[in-house]
């Protein structure tokens, strides 16, 4: 926790490491979230992720479509994948969502707060490419005959969940190797 760092390392190294961590953050937002081809090479790459997970390539553009439509209607499929997990572990949820809480702890009522907040915006958005892509191959399993919590295994397994790592890699991330999770 943030006392028990504190109290361990003393009050400035520990607000030395949150700014690092907010830094960080702040840097991987800029080379994702707010990166136009970025977020074209995402969605592209999340095709092939789902094709190498067995969604047959011709399928694609079928599924990807249907579950953007759930996403945007907040349909059946949306919420019951809502509702077992499995968009916990996007990039906004997983990644960038706690260091921005935490940098936000340092002067809750500095300008910096705003800036924060339109992060996490730009951000959340950012996360929800993965959200369909995930959501598409769980409607594939589903349709597959899978049961639903087959299905939200075999969907989470197919898509990146940034929450899953190891404490080492998510220090490593969220201090000196920005994109450490791909590695």
């Amino acid at each position: 926790s943030a006392k028990q760092s504190e109290h361990l390392l003393g009050r400035g190294l520990a607000l030395t490491l949150k700014g690092l961590r907010g830094g960080m953050t702040v840097f991987k937002a800029s080379k994702t979230a707010f990166n136009v081809p970025t977020l074209f090479r995402n969605a592209g790459s999340n095709m092939w992720q789902l094709a190498l997970a067995g969604m047959p390539v011709h399928s694609i553009p079928v599924y990807v479509k249907s579950a953007l439509g759930e996403l945007i209607s907040g349909g059946k499929d949306a919420t019951m994948a809502k509702r077992k997990g499995l968009f916990r572990g996007n990039f906004s949820v997983g990644e960038q969502r706690p260091a921005l809480k935490e940098i936000a702890s340092l002067n809750p009522r500095s300008h910096l707060t705003e800036v924060i907040d339109v992060v996490q915006d730009v951000g959340k958005y950012y996360g929800k490419i993965d959200d369909v892509s995930k959501l598409a191959m769980y409607k594939y399993l589903r349709e597959s005959g899978k049961t639903i919590d087959e299905a939200i295994a075999g969907a989470a397994e197919a898509g990146m969940d940034y929450s899953l790592v190891h404490p080492s890699i998510r220090a490593a991330r969220s201090y000196y190797v920005p994109f450490a999770t791909y590695m």
